[in-house]
């Protein structure tokens, strides 16, 4: 959809049951995207540029320019220059870990390359969070990563966490990722 000259990007929710009629009433998905939005906006956080918000009979939606990008691992899939892209991932990742800002929903398709930036998208999970634990630090690095770490090669692995600033980070990131893939066997298994 285009206003004004500018492509505008309408995502929908569907808020089922009691349980998503009560959300949509008091805190709608599409409501929580666009101010997750704003709040990135104003962390100076690439992300789609949140326009508006509304609420309708079991729905939510929300507004946002467009961003004409590529899935990051797309992006890291594809480039000669990974070190480049995965400096520009440790960076993002240390910048939402200086806001208290864990994503709950982070992974290598919710990050867009676009412009030479990248943007994150898929807000409506996101938090802000008065004290920022490890625990945070370790879920954003762990979801962010699950989709690509099996395949960086082990001089990639360091210079990640290098250029991320934390190297003492990676074991329990490891650790942490090889429970989150039990868990995810686990549940493909049911």
């Amino acid at each position: 959809m285009g206003i004004g000259g500018r492509t505008i990007f309408v995502k929908s929710f569907v808020e089922k049951g009691v349980t998503g009629a009560l959300r949509n009433i008091f805190a709608s998905r599409g409501k929580k995207e666009f101010e997750a939005g704003r709040l990135l906006a104003q962390a100076k956080i690439p992300t789609a540029t949140p326009l508006g918000y509304g609420i309708g009979e079991g729905r939510s939606y929300v507004l946002q320019g467009y961003i004409d990008g590529q899935h990051f691992l797309d992006a890291l899939q594809e480039t000669k220059s990974r070190s480049a892209l995965l400096a520009s991932l440790a960076h993002l990742l240390r910048t939402l870990a200086a806001h208290h800002i864990r994503h709950n929903d982070l992974h290598l398709e919710n990050i867009l390359v676009a412009g030479g930036l990248l943007h994150l998208i898929d807000l409506h999970s996101m938090t802000r969070k008065r004290s920022f634990t490890v625990g945070d630090e370790i879920s954003n690095l762990t979801h962010a990563l699950a989709m690509a770490y099996r395949q960086m090669s082990r001089d990639e692995r360091l210079f990640f966490f290098h250029a991320y600033g934390k190297t003492e980070l990676q074991r329990p990131f490891e650790t942490n990722l090889s429970g989150l893939d039990a868990r995810w066997v686990a549940a493909k298994k049911k």
